[in-house]
């Protein structure tokens, strides 16, 4: 009796370790975001970092130099010169208006008087 004690003891000592190792990572909350921003990994496990990430439903983010996706902001591709804008979802708006007005195309990209607008940046 006192053996299978001990073995269930071990046994629930065991899973409750395990349980551990399958806790989700929860990043802290910054000022004015509504919940904890995503992050990506690439194939070697290194976190993501000034790239496009296409989630698994679809959705476009874009992760920033720290490897988390960009919220509720505009954001300015130096690659294309297209401004785009993530929700509090982090996901990238498309083909709708976003919350401060201005109107988004199909490929997220701001459009002003039916055009996309494009910028470029020199650096000096």
């Amino acid at each position: 009796m006192k053996i299978r004690r001990l073995i269930f003891a071990v046994v629930m000592m065991i899973l409750s370790l395990n349980m551990v190792a399958f806790a989700e990572e929860r990043l802290p909350l910054r000022d004015g975001e509504l919940r904890p921003r995503l992050s990506a990994m690439d194939e070697d496990y290194l976190p993501i970092k000034n790239a496009w990430y296409h989630e698994y439903d679809g959705a476009w983010i874009y992760l920033d130099n720290e490897g988390l996706a960009l919220q509720n902001t505009w954001f300015h591709d130096p690659a294309d010169g297209k401004w785009y804008y993530f929700d509090r979802w982090c996901y990238m708006l498309h083909d709708t208006t976003t919350p401060d007005g201005y109107t988004v195309g199909s490929d997220g990209a701001w459009i002003k008087d039916g055009q996309v607008v494009v910028e470029t940046v020199t650096n000096k």
